[in-house]
């Protein structure tokens, strides 16, 4: 068993910020084709409530991923400081590593003879 004693805060906020971009991302795509899709039928209808369906679609498809991923490195940040606060008094988290071979390297392919 191999303990995690701590956990740097900017190593993990970097991750966590660039998987929270991929998610805002998702759902910012998501959020923007339905909020397109109710605009043009409001508007379709004649109300003048569908510009406000429309801006905020457009608005979303930018402004989820920056928040998500601003949020995701802040809480990734505050998470490992939180962890190592923790790891410090009661112990880190115990996981068991296995030892893995490398793969055997691919046979050259064989060249065609000339002439």
């Amino acid at each position: 068993m191999h303990r995690i004693q701590r956990i740097g805060p900017l190593s993990l906020a970097k991750i966590q910020g660039v998987m929270f971009l991929v998610i805002g991302l998702i759902f910012g795509v998501l959020y923007g084709v339905i909020m397109g899709v109710a605009g043009a039928v409001t508007m379709a209808a004649g109300e003048e409530e569908g510009a406000m369906f429309l801006i905020f679609g457009a608005v979303s498809l930018f402004g989820f991923p920056i928040i998500y991923a601003v949020m995701g490195f802040l809480m990734g940040a505050l998470m490992a400081w939180a962890y190592n606060l923790a790891a410090r008094y009661i112990g880190g988290l115990e996981v068991e590593l296995a030892a893995v071979e490398p793969l055997p390297a691919a046979p050259a392919p064989a060249e065609p003879p000339l002439g």
